[in-house]
């Protein structure tokens, strides 16, 4: 499904957008799809920043087990993010940011830096439940940044069931993304050996297969919203 994201880039152009992947809530798989829609932007031709805001520096980690990364990766857990965004934005096709677990000056900063905020979600109700609080922030930084996007994704979606279908009537107020990410200890494992699930299964494995489809569809909204 490279290919696919390679088409999505030509169709939509390289226009920079910062995509932040943010939830207060633990558990809920943000480190591994920053780390994934990165690495399949890059692959498919961009000039990527993975950007770890996290304290936890799970991202960096991730890069350390690797003698090179596909993406630029750097570190910045300072409240002023967003200017930082700003200084280097120009340098990159796109900015996925790995969002903090707690810490409210840090996370509007990451909001105030980003065109998109993906909300990654557990397949229950208590998790979208448990997202009120990173929406009510949404709502407050788009009185400053009236162009910000917001969605929701399931993440770790259990085989054979219909929550993903359910959690669409839950979110009420927000759209959530058609791609759903299954629960695969695979993205466990690659996480684990500084790889990702197409590297270490290869292009064809569904998980491999879910991110380029996640990916394609995070460019559409650039061109769908024209995000400025």
């Amino acid at each position: 499904m490279k290919y696919c994201c390679e088409q999505a880039i030509g169709q939509y152009g390289k226009r920079t957008m910062v995509i932040a992947f943010l939830n207060q809530k633990g558990g809920t798989g943000k480190t591994t799809l920053a780390v994934h829609v990165a690495c399949e932007l890059a692959r498919a031709g961009s000039d990527v920043l993975l950007l770890d805001a996290d304290p936890q520096a799970s991202a960096s980690e991730w890069a350390g087990l690797r003698a090179e990364t596909p993406c630029t990766v750097m570190a910045c857990t300072r409240p002023n993010l967003h200017n930082e965004v700003a200084k280097v934005r120009d340098r990159f096709d796109h900015i996925v940011v790995d969002g903090p677990p707690r810490g409210d000056a840090l996370l509007r900063s990451c909001l105030v830096a980003a065109d998109l905020c993906v909300i990654p979600i557990e397949p229950s109700g208590l998790s979208v439940r448990a997202a009120d609080r990173i929406l009510a922030m949404v709502e407050t930084v788009r009185t400053i940044r009236p162009g910000l996007e917001a969605r929701f994704v399931v993440n770790r979606k259990k085989a054979r069931t219909l929550i993903g279908r359910e959690l669409r009537h839950l979110a009420t107020g927000l759209m959530v993304l058609e791609t759903e990410i299954s629960d695969r200890i695979d993205f466990a494992n690659a996480v684990t050996y500084g790889r990702t699930i197409a590297e270490r299964a290869g292009d064809g494995h569904p998980g491999a297969v879910e991110i380029a489809r996640l990916t394609e569809e995070l460019l559409h909204i650039q061109t769908q919203e024209q995000i400025p």
